[in-house]
């Protein structure tokens, strides 16, 4: 009963701060719109892709060994875990520093290199913040974790607008992520004392975390890659601007996911390594809550479906509207990655990381390969329809995998996914027939969602309702 409080709370707690956090993201977005030309957008989503690449290609498993680990709190492993993020934040700067030239030449895009030089700091940053934050993950206290995620954002948020208004270019963002970043690790042994900054290499810990750690490293890879592959991509073969655009609408897509993102990571799997870590064999535990799951991202990806033809016709400059068109086709994208996210964390806790990995390279592949395809016949939206394709048959994969390991049935999975492709459907040809001046169209979406709902999940509906008439 406690433990299921215990996550009650956090879900809510995940759910307040993404929604702030979404809130001041694109409060922040809206007005660097106006300040910045999409040019600016498309050079800074190619720099991310360079940076959150590296590190998450350099992933060895300090994080999910920390949590799962039964040595996780003792100071012998967490201080090993800690060296090793220094290490390895230290020597990313550097490789990001001689790297930059070859991939402002490979986008043909001189700007580029200083951008790449400057904004790789963030990695040997990054790797010095405190490890508290991830035992905190472990124990399930993430207020703490989330008061700093917080004030990291809006200092990086009050930066780059401060910078964008003097000089209207990328350089706004680069500057704002490193002051961001610098705070956020200061503040992060401010907020999580009592771990000290001991630094050692206990050879028996680093053992521990590569062996664990090295199948995480190949499904980082490949989840990488399956993620990211979109931007690596287009950013060979669309405008700089044309991908400035692309990547507005992707921030705005992905709301749902990185919602369902920090639950499966922060809730999840720390949930379900508990049950793996206490020896607890009934693996339907995994699953009881998956239809509220599944209801809570039905719900999300309606919002963004129903909101997003008036928040980009209203809000944003006109030189931007043309991400209402791709909305619908990258939502159908989002939902698939959603469905494996809340799934592939069960293999993971499970003590299956090369399990992971194979899963995640096979979805790389089947993403990459209908991706081009779809890029071949029907350009940019043609791409996207590919990439979910791919996804979707990534999801039919692991969760053939966990049906044979679990017994769990996903008929619901199934039926929610139905639903939601008719809904995008039904999005994407009222734009493409009506344009986006159809002002009735979110309201049938909301009609729509709550009728889904209602057949699938009436007690989710019920307190849907109840927390609306308050």
């Amino acid at each position: 009963m406690e433990s299921t409080q215990s996550n009650k709370k956090n879900v809510i707690t995940i759910v307040i701060w993404q929604g702030l956090s979404m809130l001041i993201r694109f409060s922040s977005n809206i007005v660097l719109a106006w300040l910045i030309a999409p040019e600016s957008f498309g050079l800074i989503a190619l720099v991310l892709v360079t940076i959150n690449g590296l590190f998450l290609l350099s992933d060895v498993g300090i994080r999910v060994s920390l949590i799962r680990s039964k040595k996780g709190n003792e100071p012998v492993f967490y201080n090993t875990a800690r060296t090793i993020n220094i290490i390895r934040g230290i020597i990313l700067s550097i490789i990001v520093y001689f790297i930059s030239p070859y991939i402002a030449d490979f986008y043909n895009q001189s700007e580029l290199e200083p951008l790449l030089a400057f904004t790789g700091l963030t990695l040997a940053i990054r790797g010095a913040e405190s490890i508290g934050i991830h035992l905190a993950i472990r124990a399930q206290k993430l207020q703490r974790m989330v008061l700093l995620e917080l004030i990291t954002q809006i200092i990086t948020t009050i930066v780059t607008i401060l910078v964008a208004l003097q000089v209207a270019s990328a350089w706004a963002f680069s500057i704002g992520m490193v002051a961001g970043l610098l705070m956020r690790t200061l503040l992060s042994y401010r907020f999580f004392a009592g771990y000290g900054f001991k630094l050692n290499l206990d050879m028996e810990s680093v053992k521990d975390i590569i062996n664990f750690g090295k199948w995480v490293f190949i499904s980082t890879l490949f989840g990488f890659f399956s993620m990211q592959a979109d931007r690596i991509i287009l950013g060979k073969y669309i405008s700089i601007d044309m991908l400035g655009i692309y990547y507005l609408s992707f921030i705005l897509v992905s709301i749902p996911n990185e919602i369902v993102g920090k639950i499966s990571e922060n809730i999840l799997y720390p949930y379900y390594s508990k049950i793996f870590r206490d020896n607890n064999n009934d693996r339907s535990a995994f699953f009881e809550k998956r239809l509220s799951i599944l209801t809570f991202m039905f719900l999300l990806g309606s919002m963004v479906l129903a909101l997003s033809t008036p928040f980009y016709s209203f809000l944003y400059a006109t030189q931007y509207h043309e991400a209402i068109y791709l909305i619908p086709y990258l939502s159908l994208f989002i939902w698939f990655v959603m469905v494996q996210s809340t799934l592939d964390r069960a293999i993971l806790a499970v003590g299956d990381s090369q399990q992971l990995a194979y899963s995640n390279a096979f979805t790389f592949i089947t993403r990459v390969a209908f991706a081009l395809i779809g890029l071949s016949i029907w350009e940019i939206k043609g791409f996207i329809c590919g990439l979910a394709i791919g996804a979707s048959i990534g999801c039919v994969y692991v969760g053939m995998w966990i049906k044979r390991r679990c017994y769990f049935q996903f008929s619901n999975d199934l039926v929610y996914t139905i639903a939601f492709i008719s809904l995008a459907v039904l999005v994407g040809i009222s734009n493409s027939v009506f344009g986006a001046s159809i002002f009735y169209l979110p309201l049938v979406v909301f009609v729509y969602m709550l009728l889904v709902i209602f057949i699938l999940n009436k007690e989710f509906y019920f307190e849907l309702m109840r927390i609306g008439s308050r």
